[in-house]
C-alpha cells in the first residue's frame, strides 16, 4: 500500500512535469511571439498617427514650402547680411562692462556654412568666452546676449567655483552667431 502511494505520487509528478514541459516548449514561445507582434503593431500604429498628424498639419507640400519661406524671412530679421563677429564681440564686451563681468578670454571660430535655403546661404560662427563673475551678473550677462537683437545660440555652458579671485564663479560659454548671406 505504501508502494502504491509512491507510484501514484511519482505518476502525478511525472504528469505535472510533462505538462510543464509542454507549456514551456509549445505555448510559451507562441506567447512570446504574440507579445513581439503586439509591440510591433503598437509601434506601427504610433508611426501611422505621426504620419496622419503631419498630413493634417501640412495639407499640401507647397503650402509647407511657403510656410518655410515665411519662417526664413522672419529669421532674416535676426540675422545680419554678414557674420560681423567684431560687432558681436563689441556687444559682448559692452554687456560684460554693464553687468560687471570679467572677460578672461575670447576665441573666435571659423565661419561655416550651415544651410542653403532658397538662394540664401546661412552661415554660423562659434565664439567661446571664459568669464568670471558672481551668479546674478553671470545670469544677466547670458540673458542679455540671448535676448539681444542678434540671433545667438548658447551651444555649451559650464560653471566652476573659483576661489582664486574675488569673483565667485568661473564660466566657459560657447555661442553661435548666424548670418544670412
Amino acid at each position: 500500500m505504501h508502494r502504491g502511494k509512491i507510484i501514484l505520487a511519482a505518476t502525478v509528478a511525472f504528469c505535472l512535469f510533462v505538462s510543464a514541459m509542454i507549456q514551456i516548449l509549445t505555448i510559451s514561445p507562441g506567447e512570446s511571439e504574440i507579445l513581439n507582434m503586439r509591440t510591433e503593431i503598437l509601434k506601427n500604429q504610433k508611426t501611422i498617427r505621426e504620419i496622419e498628424k503631419f498630413v493634417a498639419v501640412n495639407k499640401n507640400l507647397s503650402e509647407s514650402i511657403n510656410i518655410s519661406a515665411e519662417k526664413l524671412d522672419e529669421a532674416r530679421k535676426f540675422m545680419p547680411p554678414s557674420i560681423s563677429s567684431d560687432i558681436f564681440l563689441a556687444e559682448i564686451y559692452q554687456i560684460a562692462k554693464n553687468e560687471k563681468v570679467d572677460i578672461i578670454s575670447v576665441n573666435v571660430g571659423e565661419i561655416e556654412e550651415i544651410e542653403d535655403i532658397e538662394n540664401t546661404k546661412v552661415v554660423g560662427q562659434k565664439i567661446s568666452i571664459q568669464i568670471e563673475s558672481d551668479y546674478i551678473s553671470l545670469t544677466n550677462f547670458v540673458r542679455e546676449i540671448s535676448d539681444g537683437d542678434r540671433l545667438a545660440v548658447l551651444k555649451s555652458f559650464s560653471i566652476e567655483g573659483n576661489n582664486n579671485s574675488g569673483k565667485i564663479l568661473s564660466c566657459r560659454a560657447e555661442f553661435e552667431i548666424f548670418a544670412a548671406e
